[in-house]
């Protein structure tokens, strides 16, 4: 059987530098977003290592942010790469296994994310509506982040053999991408692989949205609760007010620590949905396409969808760190003072 590669006339590749021009504004903005989540999870591990307490809230954001950070780190060695050769005519070892460790890392970086997302809901559950019950602890709190990253790490290694050069024909031109093998065509390796990473996807959102129903129910119940006990208190009168406004202010911090902690991992949950479910259903849908009817012609505008939508990935870890520093008081405040700024 011929290699994939003769099964193509080749033609001459246009001059790579007019492609790079087509694709600059594209290339620029992959490249301007990736640093920026680069330089602002940085910041949110520096200043939860050193400058924050001891809490699950602390194991949560730094998993998060670190996992974060290292998809922004691949996505910008990717779009490096993508940008050198937009059009290559040939194959070699070195694009093959650093397109197949790309993906691999991709996949690692944002798979474990939505586990982790999942047992945030349950503590911050756990802490709100059931605060009389033992708690999640901070050892466990780890023991969760680093279970979700071991058992992803082993769920996506079938990335690794899926992924690398893949031959195309885009108008006269033969040129190679990086994306499923041709010869995973009509294999059902990764059409049953996408409809897995989808539907595990799936039942975890489903978790986090019955745990943040219940958050939110549990903090209306509780606001409520605390406005009628005022009125009450207002109404009777009492002899000693500086103990009633002493024990009043305590409770108000707490209860105003969980609604923010719980706003902030509420934004997150949203933006990883929204990111991960583009990402995963992009992928099913052309896991289908290669299964049922795989075509090695596509189009430009195709061809710039293929390379570019499934970068919306990142968008929920270039986002974080600004939902920290807007949600959190304490991170904004270290921020100002890592910037030189008093607050």
């Amino acid at each position: 059987m011929q290699p994939i590669e003769k099964l193509f006339a080749f033609s001459e590749a246009p001059e790579n530098i007019r492609w790079r021009e087509e694709r600059a504004p594209l290339g620029a903005l992959c490249y301007l977003l990736n640093i920026i989540g680069i330089i602002g999870n940085i910041t949110v591990l520096h200043i939860f290592r050193l400058r924050m307490p001891p809490s699950n809230y602390r194991v949560f954001i730094m998993s998060l942010s670190a996992l974060d950070l290292n998809m922004c780190f691949i996505h910008l060695i990717k779009e490096f790469n993508r940008m050198l050769i937009i059009y290559r005519t040939f194959d070699d070892i070195l694009e093959t296994h650093v397109c197949a460790f790309g993906n691999f890392g991709g996949y690692f970086s944002g798979v474990p994310a939505v586990p982790i997302v999942l047992f945030i809901a349950f503590e911050r559950y756990r802490k709100i509506c059931t605060p009389f019950k033992p708690q999640i602890s901070i050892k466990r709190s780890k023991i969760m982040c680093l279970v979700s990253v071991l058992v992803c790490f082993v769920l996506v290694t079938p990335v690794y053999e899926m992924y690398g050069v893949r031959f195309v024909k885009i108008g006269n031109v033969t040129a190679t991408r990086c994306a499923i093998k041709n010869k995973y065509d009509g294999s059902v390796l990764p059409f049953v692989f996408s409809i897995f990473i989808f539907m595990s996807a799936f039942l975890n959102v489903i978790g986090i949205i019955v745990f943040q129903i219940k958050i939110r129910n549990a903090l209306v119940e509780k606001a409520k609760s605390k406005m009628r006990m005022k009125n009450i208190k207002g109404a009777s009168g009492t002899s000693d007010k500086a103990t009633v406004n002493k024990t009043q202010s305590v409770e108000d911090q707490e209860a105003a620590k969980n609604r923010r902690i719980a706003v902030t991992f509420a934004i997150v949950s949203v933006m990883l949905v929204i990111s991960f479910f583009t990402l995963t259903i992009f992928h099913l849908v052309k896991a289908v396409e290669r299964f049922v009817s795989p075509t090695m012609e596509i189009s430009k505008v195709e061809d710039v969808i293929n390379e570019y939508v499934p970068d919306a990935i990142i968008l929920n870890g270039i986002l974080n760190p600004f939902v920290y520093f807007f949600t959190d008081n304490q991170f904004r405040q270290e921020v100002y003072k890592a910037c030189g700024r008093n607050v």
